[in-house]
């Protein structure tokens, strides 16, 4: 041995020593090639296995002719098990030629991506082979791009490939329970409303079903596959390291500003319908719609718009004089109005097969004097709860923003004009915003300040004092939050004899209704063929405690001397299964056109008073079709109160326009429109009104307060 050689082979073991000593190329028991991250892949699949095994409704289905074994995916995960965990152990003893090398980068460059759309879709049990050629090349181009991102960051092409393809799968595994949540998939605006997703998530249960669990099998499977080819084109010099992320990065930037940003794929005809999300991911795939959602979280300027248009529409509907402190009148009504979750009246909405009728009581009011009972029309379906409250108290409508966004935590930043500061403008009492659940939904506790409330009510606040009896399914019951509105109501009454107002949002009707629970016993019966859809009897049987709390919340204000009106509506219907909702409107979501359409968007609308206020039914037509951005202001017109010049405007508009909403509206005519449809005898006066929802919300320097606010308003 020449002394040259003894020379090279001694550095050769010192440089082993110090990768097992300082882990600088992944520690490795020099003896046996294993490494940390072996060990750990090895152990995720072996537990997954065992997960796999111990499920057998992952595997078996049982039928009334039997047992039957899915015996070709039993055998499918034990390989794939076998081979991941196994085929990296001898990677260390293959020498790969150079020629090898380029064409394994190659194809993981090119199979990576593909491989992760196929089990993307696979999620949700579609194949991407059913993609359209273009369709195909959009998603590939979209997962390379999150792989050019990755590059950018570790110049690691194994470990960019598998996290591209960790993003994407976890991603749609993500989206399919969301849709089992909600029966929506996510879009971009959902990301601004995690925290409320996390809110509610505890009442909901994850149902894993082959499909899912397999996908999520694929990851460490795909980790073993990506680390036994070999790492290649990983550059040395600093200066190549650079020009290699920048060059990455480039590419990136791109094809994010081509899908996300730009009109190129719309103006392709890739239009992706916002209001039907889950069939644009059908049809898109799911990286091409999520991203390409993002281009409707940006909100841009009405054509035309101009700050002096909205002083013209002011000076022809002038707001009315504010009361001065003490001047309020104690004949104006008390006003409790309760956006009640999920409350929805399917015998109105199409045919119930039911045992009882579970809002008897809410039905027996029909028709009485003291009371008007209405249809309701609002802009999301099965959540997003706070777009509803967003349009009731500041009169604007969503259908101006971008589609799935939530304006409470994207644009709500500052304070804005809306129904808390009319209210304290008109010298009411009480002034409570009142959700029974976290404060953190969807920005509540930061929002409703600015919208003038001042004095809130969260479930934190409640806890201490809260029983067993007070909540069902682990959420507050409604008895308890209209509990609440009467202590509420009896304190403001020790410091204040002006007319109160509360807004209250409830809790006990939200989704998750796919597990029994002993709080909720099932008394009433689903029949027909209705009779196997056991979350929608679930969801009845919460309907008949929101029915009795009801009753009790009327009960006491019948004895309460004041005048007071109680609204009650509900923000969105349930996300229930799609073969119940089909039987209950006689038709699938996907053959609803025209006025149809609003059959999803439709929920009740009670109007109490302790007074009579709809003598011989003369108020049946204001309210028989309303969307949620008017009802602020023909709330006001109902009770004679002073109105902003913005609420005026707005009961002209619904002269010509009575329903307005993200998915459309009803004209005068009886007829539906698309918001967007410029032959519409309507469209001069719908893009007139997104012009003052955009100075309303957005134009932060021109926005004439002198509209929105009633005349004599001091800023806070």
């Amino acid at each position: 041995m020449t002394l040259t050689h003894f020379e090279e082979k001694t550095s050769s073991e010192e440089v082993s020593s110090e990768e097992v000593s300082s882990g600088k190329k992944g520690f490795r028991w020099k003896r046996q090639g294993i490494r940390i991250g072996d060990i750990i892949r090895i152990l995720v699949l072996a537990v997954m296995v065992i997960y796999f095994f111990a499920n057998p409704e992952l595997y078996r289905k049982v039928t009334e002719t039997g047992i039957y074994y899915a015996k070709k995916r039993m055998l499918m995960v034990l390989v794939l098990a076998a081979l991941a965990g196994g085929l990296p152990l001898i990677r260390d003893k293959i020498r790969w030629p150079e020629r090898v090398k380029t064409v394994s980068t190659v194809l993981i460059l090119e199979l990576g991506p593909i491989l992760a759309v196929m089990l993307a879709e696979y999620v949700h049990g579609r194949s991407a082979l059913g993609m359209t050629v273009t369709v195909a090349v959009f998603n590939y181009l979209l997962v390379l791009a999150i792989f050019c991102l990755f590059y950018a960051l570790t110049h690691r092409i194994r470990m960019s490939m598998w996290a591209a393809s960790v993003v994407l799968v976890v991603f749609s595994l993500v989206n399919y329970f969301v849709i089992q949540f909600r029966n929506e998939p996510i879009l971009a605006g959902d990301v601004m409303a995690l925290g409320t997703a996390m809110n509610v998530a505890e009442s909901y249960q994850i149902v894993w079903t082959a499909n899912p669990y397999l996908a999520l099998f694929s990851l460490p499977v795909l980790s073993g596959i990506y680390a036994f080819l070999p790492e290649c084109g990983r550059p040395k010099k600093r200066g190549k390291k650079v020009i290699a992320s920048l060059g990455s990065l480039s590419v990136f930037l791109v094809v994010f500003y081509i899908f996300a940003v730009s009109a190129i794929p719309y103006n392709a005809g890739y239009k992706v319908k916002m209001f039907d999300s889950d069939k644009s991911y059908q049809k898109y795939g799911q990286a091409f719609v999520f991203i390409r959602s993002i281009a409707y979280t940006l909100v841009e300027k009405p054509e035309g718009y101009a700050a002096s248009e909205v002083d013209q529409i002011a000076a022809s509907n002038p707001s009315d004089q504010a009361v001065k402190a003490g001047e309020v009148s104690e004949a104006n009504p008390n006003l409790i109005v309760i956006m009640d979750e999920a409350l929805a009246d399917f015998e109105d909405l199409g045919s119930l097969e039911a045992s009882e009728d579970c809002l008897e009581y809410i039905h027996s009011l029909k028709g009485q004097d003291n009371v008007i009972y209405g249809n309701m029309y609002v802009s999301v379906f099965g959540g997003h709860t706070a777009n509803t409250e967003y349009e009731l108290l500041t009169g604007n409508s969503t259908a101006f923003l971008p589609p799935s966004c939530v304006p409470y935590t994207m644009f709500t930043k500052s304070v804005q004009p809306a129904m808390g500061w009319n209210m304290m403008d008109l010298g009411y009492s009480g002034l409570t915003g009142f959700h029974s659940h976290k404060a953190s939904g969807y920005n509540r506790n930061t929002t409703y300040p600015h919208f003038g409330f001042q004095n809130l009510i969260f479930r934190e606040d409640m806890d201490p004092t809260l029983t067993k009896a007070d909540k069902i399914r682990g959420l507050v019951s409604d008895q308890c939050d209209f509990e609440t509105i009467v202590e509420d109501y009896e304190a403001s009454r020790k410091s204040s004899h002006a007319p109160y107002f509360m807004f209250n949002v409830t809790m006990q009707n939200h989704g998750g209704y796919d597990e029994d629970d002993a709080t909720l016993p099932r008394n009433i019966k689903l029949l027909g063929d209705q009779a196997e859809e056991e979350d929608a009897e679930r969801y009845i049987n919460l309907l008949d405690y929101t029915d009795e709390a009801f009753r009790y919340l009327t009960d006491y204000f019948s004895k309460v001397d004041e005048p007071t009106v109680i609204v009650m509506f509900g923000d969105h219907e349930p996300g229930l299964g799609s073969t119940f909702l089909e039987k209950v409107y006689g038709m699938s979501s996907g053959n609803m056109q025209g006025l149809d359409i609003f059959l999803k968007y439709q929920t009740p609308l009670i109007i109490w008073a302790n007074y009579d206020i709809n003598e011989d039914g003369q108020h049946d037509e204001e309210f028989a079709q309303i969307s949620a951005n008017y009802l602020g202001a023909q709330l006001m017109e109902l009770t004679g109160q002073p109105k902003t010049g913005y609420q005026k405007y707005q009961l002209k508009m619904r002269e010509e326009i009575p329903v307005l909403t993200a998915n459309g509206y009803i004209g005068a005519d009886r007829n539906f429109y698309e918001l967007k449809d410029k032959t519409s005898p309507y469209y001069d006066l719908v893009v007139q009104y997104q012009k003052l929802v955009y100075n309303n919300q957005f134009d932060k320097k021109g926005i004439r307060k002198e509209f929105f606010y009633l005349d004599g308003h001091e800023e806070n």
